[in-house]
């Protein structure tokens, strides 16, 4: 009986009990709170723990499904052919698996918003585009601005015929392990990872003359131009490719067919290459010789004004091959030929799409850390000089151009040390930055104006200072003895000009030389000379 009425004080006491923690969480919430907290937080700890993936990343209820195995683990050759594929810097294989939730209509919405939140970071840039009214193009450029600007001509497909296309067209080549430099193709880096994968397999299957595949990840029609005018406007070597493209898309905007169309250089592929890189790596050669990236820029933007004429007939007038080769050519070509050398010669410059009274191209240059316009197109056709448009900051260019679409996210230029700018009176300054002939000891009495005088200066410096190592330096005056010199050197004519009469002189064997030319003002060149006898 003692035990039974223990039992029964209790079960009353904790009945007292109860019913005084109802009451007092009535007249008091916080109360109910703070105890559900004590009771559940255990539980909490083991839910999170639940809801982990394998690489530690909390699981939501968000639109992507993350499914990863570990390194070892390696994908099978099925997996790795599915759109979506790709291998992470952190070494582990992971597939991405869309989950179409009932937030969204359809799948092209789906997608816009994914790629939306992926690319939510904002670009880091300070170009801040003039008002197009504020807009007056100068009567000596006036319709110099014929850049053909990016086309999608595709056809939305029903179900039917979508599945046909489907079933019938492969990835062709999918670029998986291309990788672009962010110093000379910035627009790749302007995308997302999905519209990367894309960029890749249409770079690849241009380069192997491939027409027509499936694109490798699920995109839309804006995500698609976004890619093709990211290749076009990275790759100027890729002067077969046209401007615009096919596409089929299925009844949801989701592309499911990519094709590209090519101009007539892909008909004897092996020979329009060589003649395009001939003319290029001549130019290439001779601006190599030359002390300076800035030297290098000059000399490749004056070749090519004096290489090039515009037309606005010219055929594939907007390809680098249209300037290099066929010289004639609208502001594309101008603007890819000059792209497509500089980025040879190791010189980050990128091609601008924008207007200028109506679609233009240029370009912009990166020189000592610091960004610069040039206009070739218009620099070609100034009434006051071939340098207007040189080496110009967005502040000179702002009443005449405005960056575009994908340009507006490249670099602010707003560079000093190489800009060319106007005097007081309004009067051009030439390449103030160049050392003068004072600047480099050297008086007007030292100045070479002939080949034979300089040469005949070379031999006996070579004499003077005989068997061994050393430097001696000439200078030279004028554009044609300049080009006469680059020439001859290129041609090894200044060993039976002199060079090899010094050696039988002296006796010696052996002789090694190497020359540089730095661009002086006033329309002279430095040339130094490195010379090793024995």
């Amino acid at each position: 009986m003692k035990i039974v009425k223990g039992i029964l004080i209790t079960l009353a006491a904790l009945f007292v009990l109860f019913f005084g923690l109802v009451i007092a969480s009535a007249l008091n919430p916080g109360l109910s709170e703070k105890l559900g907290e004590f009771l559940y937080a255990g539980r909490e700890e083991e839910t999170e723990t639940e809801g982990e993936n394998p690489v530690g990343q909390s699981v939501s209820d968000a639109d992507l499904i993350i499914e990863t195995t570990v390194p070892e683990m390696a994908a099978t050759e099925e997996e790795e052919s599915q759109p979506g594929y790709y291998t992470d810097s952190s070494n582990v294989s992971t597939t991405v698996t869309v989950d179409w939730n009932e937030r969204y209509s359809d799948k092209a919405e789906a997608l816009a918003a994914e790629e939306a939140k992926a690319n939510a970071v904002p670009v880091s840039t300070k170009y801040t585009a003039p008002e197009e009214k504020s807009i007056t193009v100068p009567d000596a450029v006036s319709g110099r601005a014929a850049h053909t600007e990016i086309k999608d001509q595709g056809e939305t497909l029903d179900e039917e015929n979508a599945k046909k296309i489907t079933a019938t067209t492969d990835y062709g080549n999918m670029g998986q392990n291309l990788e672009f430099d962010s110093t000379f193709y910035p627009y790749f880096h302007m995308l997302g990872q999905r519209e990367k994968n894309v960029y890749r397999q249409i770079y690849a299957n241009a380069t192997d003359l491939k027409t027509i595949f499936t694109p490798v990840e699920d995109i839309n029609s804006s995500q698609l131009l976004n890619v093709f005018t990211a290749v076009c406007y990275d790759h100027p070597e890729l002067y077969w490719i046209e401007t615009a493209y096919g596409a089929k898309y299925n009844k949801n905007g989701i592309a499911i067919q990519i094709e590209l169309k090519y101009n007539d250089t892909i008909k004897d592929e092996a020979t329009y290459w060589k003649k395009f890189t001939t003319e290029a790596d001549a130019i290439i050669i001779a601006a190599q010789g030359l002390s300076g990236d800035y030297a290098r820029e000059k000399y490749v933007h004056d070749i090519l004004l004096e290489k090039t004429v515009y037309n606005k007939s010219a055929a594939m007038n907007q390809s680098a091959y249209s300037s290099l080769v066929n010289g004639q050519s609208v502001c594309a070509g101008y603007a890819r030929a000059f792209q497509y050398i500089l980025i040879k010669l190791g010189i980050p410059c990128y091609f601008v799409g924008g207007t200028a009274g109506e679609s233009h191209a240029w370009n912009i240059v990166k020189l000592g850390g610091e960004y610069y316009n040039v206009d070739l197109t218009w620099d070609d056709a100034s009434a006051d000089g071939k340098y207007d448009y040189f080496n110009k900051t967005d502040e000179d260019y702002k009443k005449t151009h405005i960056r575009k679409g994908l340009s507006v996210n490249l670099p602010p230029c707003n560079g000093t040390t190489y800009r060319i700018a106007a005097d007081e009176e309004g009067k051009l300054q030439m390449n103030p930055h160049l050392r003068t002939l004072a600047d480099t000891g050297f008086g007007e009495n030292d100045v070479f104006k002939d080949i034979w005088s300089y040469y005949d200066n070379c031999y006996w410096k070579v004499l003077e200072n005989g068997e061994g190592y050393f430097t001696f330096q000439s200078v030279i005056e004028g554009e044609a003895l300049y080009d006469q010199w680059k020439y001859n050197n290129a041609n090894n004519l200044h060993w039976s000009n002199y060079l090899d009469s010094a050696l039988k002189d002296l006796k010696a064997t052996y002789a090694h030389i190497t020359m540089e030319a730095e661009e002086l003002q006033d329309n002279r060149y430095l040339i130094t000379h490195t010379i090793s006898i024995n």
